[in-house]
């Protein structure tokens, strides 16, 4: 997305694939394009559509999981669904029909759950906890009648992190963003003045 709305196009995948390149799909920062992986892969669905790439969603899913881990050389530790592969799952509303087009089209409030290397970390708070019935959870600060939670707690946990729940992580950025920001002077281009 950040290339398509900075410089109007993005890679020539279309070419990479005749040429039998692996090509991968990742997200890149939010300022100017989507502010995650989902959003990407809709963006790459669109793209590949207007420039009749021929890329089917199962196509997408595998840049954006197996082919990106292959190009990393990463392919024997992550990016698939194997024995002995870290395990990571996303878990999502819609589970009829293709299981990648509901993917690329699912958007954020259709997570219903998220498990980083088998530990549930993210999702409703029945499926957190029903897949890690021991985890300590705390709410995510939403509007939403379906309250997630998070599940931040880990044994190894570096001790600078360690106890630090989402509240008081949130704070704490806040604070020193909100610091960062207001000490900035503004330049003012038409005037070259601050």
């Amino acid at each position: 997305m950040s290339n398509l709305l900075l410089y109007g196009q993005t890679a020539g995948i279309a070419a990479a694939r005749r040429a039998g390149v692996l090509v991968g799909l990742g997200s890149d920062w939010s300022v100017s394009g989507s502010k995650g992986l989902l959003g990407e892969l809709k963006a790459a669905r669109l793209a590949a559509d207007a420039r009749d790439v021929g890329l089917s969603d199962r196509d997408l899913v595998a840049m954006a999981t197996r082919d990106a881990a292959r190009i990393l050389r990463w392919e024997h530790t992550l990016g698939s669904l194997q024995p002995g592969l870290r395990a990571d799952l996303l878990v999502t509303a819609h589970t009829s029909g293709d299981p990648y087009t509901a993917l690329v089209k699912a958007v954020d409030s259709d997570i219903r759950l998220v498990v980083i290397e088998g530990t549930a970390r993210y999702g409703t708070r029945d499926l957190v906890k029903a897949a890690a019935p021991q985890a300590t959870v705390e709410a995510v600060p939403s509007t939403r009648a379906d309250e997630r939670v998070v599940h931040l707690h880990e044994v190894n946990t570096d001790p600078i992190v360690a106890g630090l729940s989402l509240a008081e992580a949130t704070r704490r950025l806040g604070t020193a963003l909100a610091a960062r920001f207001v000490a900035l002077p503004i330049w003012h281009p038409c005037c070259n003045c601050r």
